[in-house]
């Protein structure tokens, strides 16, 4: 161990403890050369089919006529999911995950991400639309990963950054 630093009859300590954890085989397999590579999907995904990965990093330049207090709303065969709400942030960031099981992989799907703002201030303005993007996902199957920043449609300047990951077991 290293000597103590000394200070006018003070000793100060600095404790470091290192753990070495490895790799679980499975659990956690990637090919670290390659960027672009994700894990496999968890057991019980549906042989033949897979587990689409959302993330929803952040947006920029978002504004509302009244408020902004964003939030991103997810939809997606039918089935809808949010992140949280930002308060009065034109550069929300969420770094929200969200999963969606399929039976088979989604080449002729697609997802559509609303920005929306709310406020529980204004009665009249409750509900604010921000913008909006449709993200074919046959490129996600073909690539497995995808980082994108995409332009929202309806709004002066604002981008969204959505991160999709396609897992087969």
């Amino acid at each position: 161990m290293a000597e103590p630093y000394r200070l006018a009859n003070m000793t100060r300590w600095i404790v470091v403890e290192v753990v070495y954890k490895p790799f679980k085989d499975l659990e956690t397999e990637r090919d670290l050369d390659n960027p672009n590579a994700v894990g496999k999907a968890p057991e019980g995904t549906p042989s033949g089919g897979g587990l689409l990965v959302v993330i929803v990093h952040e947006a920029q330049d978002i504004e509302g006529k009244h408020h902004t207090n964003p939030y991103v709303r997810l939809l997606f065969k039918g089935e809808e999911k949010r992140t949280k709400h930002v308060k009065k942030n034109r550069d929300p960031k969420w770094g929200e995950e969200f999963q969606f099981t399929l039976e088979e992989p989604p080449t002729s799907e697609r997802l559509h991400v609303e920005v929306l703002s709310s406020s529980k201030m204004s009665l009249l303005h409750s509900k604010e639309y921000l913008g909006y993007v449709i993200i074919n996902l046959a490129d996600v199957v073909t690539n497995r990963r995808i980082n994108e920043k995409y332009h929202l449609i309806d709004s002066r300047n604002g981008q969204i950054q959505i991160e999709l990951q396609w897992k087969t077991s």
